[in-house]
Parts: structure tokens; sequence; C-alpha cells
């Protein structure tokens, strides 16, 4: 009921516009109750002189009985389409497939009937997502980046150019639980068959990124100059950000500073004591705090074999809280079965089974997201270790070499917390695995390079099974310390 075009014809024809309708079949008229009852009425008072289908011409005087039966059989073909479809769609997704058109990034098969990643859209959106966990790009400058560099836009139903994303469009996007392959459809929760665009994980930290934002209004929401590598990045011993800016001399030459952001402000009746530091001192200070970060390659490998046998004891250790969710799922899947019998059986009403079946269901998904939360973040902690190493193995050389902003900002942003601009020194809170670095100046002998290869191997070959034997770890101040293998050379130094 509410069709717009039935109801403009039914208002012309109490405005005596017209006297009758001319349609191809009378099913066309009416497919529910209301709409039938009133093209019905409106014939028997003469309102409607006649109706002319394709098959024969229905009067007023006519006897009601077959209208009537037509009519009821296109509002019972209405009906059992519907259910039809509902529960077309309910198998579907219970197969982890979702009805209807996919969000940007996917295709529909008509062949096979699944969904499959776009192969034009789907890296650029990954790239999208991946610039977002950086934490160096906001919503805006994903849309810009979207928009100018990506070519992306809005799928159409039709074949041709579809419209440019806007602000909300991009938020969509970021927060929609399908690109982690999970499908949600009237309150229910699926697992998705689909291909993931992002890990569970990262699904997280883009919603942690978004909520931050959100509740940072001053964050910095253009583009930093690539004038400046630690624009929006230091804090004034005062709690103000550090500004940049430049002056431009009599002589025509260009100059660059950092400043408090409340230098000069009256307004609160507070003002900084923090001089004025020119750009090049406070970067060459982040330069020489960088060049301190360095580890042998050999070095590097020799840790990552060791934490893949960390890891391997954490998922040893984690296995029973794994059976435990996995019986726990087990046994709301069961509950989910007695639910549908207990229905069928009329044990339960409509009303108490859906209501028990949401909060099963809710159960259930929180469930299965701890169980895919417990794998990958033993997957994250492995790969998390092996980028810390490759960084340190590399650092080094590459942030003198790049002249790319970006790049060097998202290195000070893996490797330090907090940046402070006091005194004219810039005081950079390193992260601990890269102040355990930072702290030694690690050279290794050939003799080192050997016995690490050696032990390398040894743990390569090692059998997996036996987890406890890969764990000669002892606590040291908050850090897993190991004797190194060449005692008394340079690198157990």
């Amino acid at each position: 009921p509410g069709r717009p075009v039935f109801n403009e014809m039914i208002e012309a024809l109490k405005r005596g516009e017209a006297d009758g309708i001319i349609t191809w079949k009378l099913d066309r008229l009416a497919r529910n109750a209301l709409d039938q009852g009133t093209i019905q009425y409106f014939l028997q008072k003469s309102i409607i002189k006649r109706i002319i289908t394709n098959e024969k011409c229905f009067l007023p005087e006519d006897n009601v009985l077959l209208m009537n039966v037509e009519l009821g059989m296109a509002n019972q073909y209405i009906m059992d389409l519907r259910r039809n479809v509902m529960r077309g769609n309910k198998t579907k997704l219970q197969k982890g497939w979702l009805p209807g058109r996919p969000p940007i990034g996917y295709l529909n098969d008509p062949v096979s009937r699944t969904i499959l990643p776009d192969p034009e859209r789907f890296p650029k959106m990954q790239s999208l997502f991946q610039k977002f966990l950086t934490g160096n790009y906001t919503p805006q400058q994903l849309l810009n980046i979207a928009r100018n560099e990506l070519q992306l836009t809005i799928p159409r139903k039709s074949k041709g150019v579809g419209k440019d994303f806007d602000h909300s469009y991009i938020y969509k996007i970021l927060r929609d639980p399908f690109y982690v392959g999970t499908i949600i459809r009237a309150g229910e929760t699926y697992n998705g068959s689909h291909e993931r665009m992002i890990t569970l994980f990262e699904h997280q930290q883009v919603l942690a990124l978004l909520t931050k934002q959100k509740k940072s209004p001053s964050a910095v929401k253009s583009k930093p100059k690539e004038l400046f590598i630690l624009s929006g990045m230091m804090k004034c011993p005062c709690g103000r950000m550090v500004s940049a800016y430049r002056v431009r001399k009599p002589n025509g030459k260009l100059y660059c500073y950092y400043s408090c952001s409340r230098k000069g402000c009256h307004s609160d009746g507070i003002t900084c004591a923090e001089t004025v530091v020119p750009a090049d001192v406070v970067e060459s200070q982040a330069l020489k705090a960088i060049s301190k970060i360095t580890l042998p390659v050999p070095l590097a490998e020799w840790i990552k074999a060791w934490a893949k046998h960390g890891n391997m004891h954490e998922a040893f250790l984690g296995q029973l809280e794994l059976e435990g969710l996995n019986r726990e799922k087990e046994r709301l899947v069961k509950r989910l079965r007695s639910l549908t019998i207990n229905l069928l059986d009329e044990v339960l009403d409509r009303d108490e089974y859906t209501c028990e079946k949401l909060k099963t269901s809710a159960t259930l998904h929180d469930v299965e997201t701890r169980l895919a939360l417990n794998m990958e973040r033993l997957k994250e902690w492995e790969r998390a270790v092996c980028d810390a190493l490759d960084l340190a193995t590399v650092v080094k050389t590459i942030y003198p070499d790049t002249k790319n902003h970006d790049i060097k900002r998202l290195i000070l942003k893996a490797i330090g917390v907090t940046f402070v601009l006091k005194n004219k020194e810039l005081e950079i809170t390193i992260k601990k695995p890269f102040k355990v670095i930072s702290n030694y100046q690690i050279a290794l002998t050939p003799e080192d390079e050997q016995s690490l290869t050696a032990e390398i191997r040894s743990l390569e070959t090692k059998n997996t099974t036996r987890v406890e034997s890969c764990l000669p770890w002892c606590s040291q101040d908050d850090s897993n310390v190991r004797p190194l293998p060449s005692q008394g050379s340079a690198l157990s130094s």
C-alpha cells in the first residue's frame, strides 16, 4: 500500500478526470488488500465505469465474485513471493553471502551467485584502509585521495560513471563491518564467505582512530606542509602544540622555525617562555636520534626466529581458552537449533522465539569474534615484532636518504611516542624495542655472524611441537633477554 502513482490515479478518478482504467491484467492494479478494496468500491459506486484488460472488460453491474478471485490470487501471489524471497535471502546469508549489491570493492558473480573482489576497486580500497591505519591521514584526506588520485566513484546500478564520494560515504566505508567479513542484516550477524579486505584487528584499530579523531576536534584536518617534517607532532612543555612557520627576510631568503603556539598569545593572560627554534636545528636532532637505532641483519633474523618460537608458545598457552570458546560456540549453536524445534512444536510463541534468538545470536557472534581476535592477535604480535626488527635494520639508511616528508613522518611516529621541544632541544620518548637498540652500539664479528646463522638453522629444524623447549628467555627489566651465542665478543658486550 502507498504506491505514489496508484494514489495519483485514484485522486484523478475522484475528481472525475477519468471514468475508466485500461490495464494489461487486473492483478496489476491491486496486489494488497487495501488497494483491492479501493478498486472494488470505486467500481461498485460507478466512480469507475469500466476496467478494460487484455482478456475482458469489468463493469459495475458484473458479478464481483470473479474479480475477487482474480484480485485475491494476485494478493496471495505477492504474499507467497515475499516469503520465498525472505527464505532465499536467509539461506544465502547463512551461507555467508550478502543478498543484493555488495559495497564498493566487491562485485556479484552472476555465474556462481557469490561475491568476488572487484579487480579494479579492491586494491584501491585496500590502500585507503592501510593509509588510514598509519594514523597519518584523516577521513577528509582519504576523501581527497579517493577522488583525485584513485579516481574512485560510487558504483551505479546501471552502466555509466558513478557519482563522487562524499564526506559521509567515506565514514560509512570505514565503519562497514562487511570489509572485515561480517554481514549484519535485520539485527542479526552472519559470518561472510567473501574475501576480507582487512583483518578484525585492523577493523578495531580503524574504529578506535575514528573515535579518537571525533573526540579531538583540534586534530590537524589538512595535510601538513611538506616543508615541515615535525609539524603537528611536537608539544611544548606548557602543554600547547608546537607550530611551524616560515619567514622571508629582506635579503629574499626563506627561513623556517618551530615555536609554541601560545607564543605571543595574550588572550588568556599566559605567554610561553620557550624560544623560537630554527627548523633545521630541530630536524637535525631528530636525525641524530634516528641514527642511534641500528641493528645488524643477522641479529635481527636471530631474534625473529626466537620470536616465532615464542609465538608458538603463546598459541600453546592460549589453546585452553580457544577450546573453551569452541565449546561455548557449539553450545550456542545447539541452543539455536533447539529454539527452532520449540517454535515448530509450539512450545514457544513467535515473540519469545525472536527475543531468545536475538540474544543467543548476539552471544554467539561475541564468541566468534573473540575466537577470531585470539587467532589474529598471535599473528599481529609476530608481524609487529618482524616489522620493528626490519625497520631497525634499515632506518639509519632510509631516513636521511629519502626526500619524502611523509615517509619521514611515518618513521618518526613508528619509533617515537611523544615529541617535546624544550630549551631548544627535541626530547623524543622512544618506544621500548627501539630504546633498547639505541642504548647499545651493536657490532658483530664474523664469528658472531656464523654462530647466529648456525643457531637460526637449528631453530628452523627443531620440532615445533616441543614448545616448552623453545623458551630459554628470562625476564630482565621487562624485556626478554637471552645470552648471545658468542661470549666475550663485541656482540655480547
